[in-house]
């Protein structure tokens, strides 16, 4: 028994109804979601319809009730952000002090070395190239005949400057000038610690830390310019490593100097001189004026006597032989 043409053609009717609703709806809420991107990026919008929810991209599905489905589509917008802007760092070169030869050459190179450190020079160009133009004067005599092409030429460069400002055996002058150092008069003590901790760094620059605490405190103790304190620092520092009996002799300098009286000096005849101090002073010198006449007096008086006695005195003529 065939079946009946207009039994199923109903429902094939009301499936198309259904999905040209959907396709409609869907093409309403995509024109919707376009103009609201184009306004505020990252919005979602929905259009909706009160039944069965449908996910953007899927197809609708139909209901078996003649109900117009109800389609929500949602696309949520990713938020666009515009590309960083590139950050410029400005960064100054520290110039190097130029080496004339007057100064120490090895208190050049720390300083050489901590300015490239800070701007960055690594490879041996950049090096040998800053260094060529921090030598002035004496110097910068160095470089005649100088290979810069050299692979070792900077080392072969502070060599040349060693070899140039150095002294032959800095370690053994070194030694005598510190064990013959000692505090002057205008030096503070810790001008004088200074001095040793440098001349001790160059006679023995591999000494343990020990050996190096105990040699500078035994100079330092028989070097300051004091007596008293240098006794006062073998009696009551005996325990204590060097920088604690440093500590003591400046507590020790700084006393003695706050207690110490200043000597003033007075001018004679200065404003600040008291009126009554002219006057007891005159006496004094008119006594001595009085003096000076009387032996003026004396003397002329004595010249005179010396004269009327040479003249009195009678001519002895020479006796002829009889």
């Amino acid at each position: 028994m065939r079946p009946s043409t207009a039994s199923t053609s109903a429902p094939s009717i009301q499936t198309a109804d259904i999905r040209a609703d959907v396709t409609s709806s869907t093409s309403t809420a995509a024109a919707a979601e376009h103009t609201t991107l184009s306004t505020t990026a990252g919005l979602v919008t929905s259009s909706s319809i009160s039944g069965v929810a449908v996910p953007a991209g899927e197809p609708p599905v139909p209901s078996s009730s003649s109900t117009p489905v109800a389609v929500v589509v949602s696309t949520t917008a990713a938020a666009t952000t515009s590309p960083a802007d590139p950050v410029v760092v400005m960064r100054q070169f520290q110039p190097v002090r130029p080496c004339n030869g007057l100064t120490s050459w090895k208190l050049f190179r720390k300083h050489y070395r901590r300015v490239a450190k800070v701007n960055l020079w690594t490879s041996n160009e950049e090096l040998l190239s800053h260094l060529t133009l921090a030598l002035k004067g004496p110097a910068a005599e160095v470089l005649r005949d100088f290979d810069e092409t050299s692979p070792t030429a900077l080392t072969d460069l502070w060599a040349r400057l060693e070899h140039r400002f150095g002294k032959v055996d800095g370690a053994r002058d070194a030694m005598r000038r510190f064990e013959a150092r000692k505090q002057s008069e205008t030096e503070s003590v810790v001008e004088f610690e200074q001095a040793l901790r440098v001349l001790y760094r160059k006679a023995w620059s591999t000494a343990p830390a020990d050996q190096r605490d105990s040699a500078l405190k035994r100079r330092f103790e028989d070097g300051v310019y004091l007596p008293e304190l240098s006794q006062y620092l073998r009696l009551h520092c005996r325990d204590l490593n060097f920088e604690q009996t440093v500590e003591r002799a400046r507590i020790y300098a700084t006393t003695v100097e706050s207690t110490k009286p200043k000597n003033s000096v007075r001018f004679v005849g200065h404003a600040s001189t008291p009126p009554g101090t002219m006057r007891d002073l005159t006496p004094l010198v008119d006594q001595l004026k009085s003096m000076e006449d009387r032996f003026e007096l004396m003397e002329g008086r004595f010249e005179k006597l010396l004269r009327d006695k040479s003249l009195a005195k009678p001519s002895t003529s020479p006796r002829s032989p009889s």
